[in-house]
């Protein structure tokens, strides 16, 4: 008879024992299965408002840890953590209220500890940094590219979802890259023609039909590289690696704002209330801001506003980056229409829709809107 699968974390973690066992065996050590069993139910855990419980990823405890009980900071983390440290492996294993647990395992490069600044909010947190998944997340078990995500004080990165990525613009540059004609003639969109009035604001700032924006965006920045002779230019691995990290360095910026709750329960209610006391709709406002970040920090803003797109093309439909960045592109392009109505970026037809002008703005434009918008939703400054 099948087993049913587990429903919980601790039911989750406890299946795992039989296979920690062997890896304790392995390394010549005790591998008393129920020991092993118990010690990893016992993984030290953080929970997030009653909306998430997490597993601590490792690999030593944090003075935040310490003020929750967890243990003294710098000592190694137990349990789980321990387990796929011995394996030269980095594991999140975690589960949202109402939903199954999950987890995702990752081969580890590097660990690094790594501090900043975005909007005026420190950051600061270990930076795990992988290559490829042993086992994805069930979004990624569903056909999601899952690049990186921030986990307890701090991120992961996935170097081989980047790359992925990184092929991606390759295959663009590849395509357009011999005419300088067809380059012009993809750039030429200059949107559709919008009616007066409410009715004409709406159309303007309409994001339901993107034809290919994202490409667009990716085919203006590869554009404005070129070299003398060249039709194009391109982008490297290292500016991918850095608009991933600056998205899980919003996550992290939004921790210092609503975390702990002790401290900052005023605010974390009032993220909470505005979502409707829905995970969902929560996890969605945090990828809205970790990305919206992303666009302030980004060398280029220009690259993660073409993820942005990307994810409302159907890109990432597995995961809470879609519904999120659908917000983000409506806030974005909203904030967009009031400048150009009062003058300001002439590149952009004021009467067509901006969607599809995406890619006339270059990436001190993106950076000036992103903080504008940042600046509305009270993300600058802690």
């Amino acid at each position: 008879m099948r087993a049913s699968p587990p429903r919980s974390l601790d039911a989750l973690l406890a299946a795992l024992a039989p296979y920690a066992a062997d890896v304790c065996a392995f390394q010549g050590e005790d591998a008393d299965l129920e020991r092993v069993r118990a010690e990893l139910v016992a993984s030290p855990r953080r929970s997030y408002a009653g909306f998430a419980e997490v597993a601590h990823p490792g690999p030593r405890l944090s003075p935040e840890d310490e003020d929750a009980g967890l243990g003294p900071a710098g000592t190694p983390v137990a349990g789980i953590a321990a387990v796929l440290a011995k394996l030269g492996r980095f594991g999140v294993f975690g589960q949202l209220s109402g939903d199954a647990p999950d987890a995702t395992v990752l081969p580890l490069l590097a660990l690094e500890e790594r501090s900043g600044q975005h909007l005026g909010v420190a950051w600061h947190g270990t930076v795990a940094w992988c290559e490829g998944a042993d086992l994805p997340s069930r979004a990624g078990r569903s056909g999601a590219s899952i690049a990186g995500a921030a986990v307890h004080e701090g991120y992961w990165i996935d170097v081989d979802q980047v790359r992925n990525e990184l092929a991606t613009w390759d295959v663009l540059a590849r395509k357009f890259g011999t005419s300088a004609e067809r380059v012009r003639r993809a750039l030429e969109v200059g949107g559709l023609q919008a009616g007066a009035g409410e009715d004409g604001a709406r159309e303007r700032t309409s994001a339901s039909a993107l034809l290919d924006e994202a490409e667009r965006v990716r085919l203006s920045v590869l554009r404005d590289r070129a070299q003398s002779g060249a039709v194009l230019g391109r982008i490297t691995l290292d500016e991918l690696l850095a608009v991933s990290a600056a998205h899980e360095e919003g996550h992290l910026c939004d921790r210092t704002r609503f975390l702990p709750l002790s401290s900052h329960w005023p605010s974390a209610l009032a993220l909470l209330a505005n979502q409707g006391f829905s995970p969902q709709r929560v996890q969605e406002e945090l990828e809205f801001r970790a990305q919206l970040t992303a666009l302030t920090a980004a060398p280029d803003p220009r690259v993660p506003l073409s993820q942005v797109l990307d994810g409302v093309e159907g890109q990432l439909a597995a995961t809470p980056h879609a519904g999120g960045y659908a917000r983000l592109l409506d806030e974005f392009l909203a904030v967009l229409d009031r400048e150009v109505q009062r003058g300001a970026f002439p590149g952009i037809a004021p009467d067509r829709t901006l969607a599809h002008q995406l890619h006339r703005l270059g990436p001190e434009d993106v950076r000036r809107l992103a903080v504008e918008l940042a600046r509305r939703k009270r993300m600058t400054g802690a």
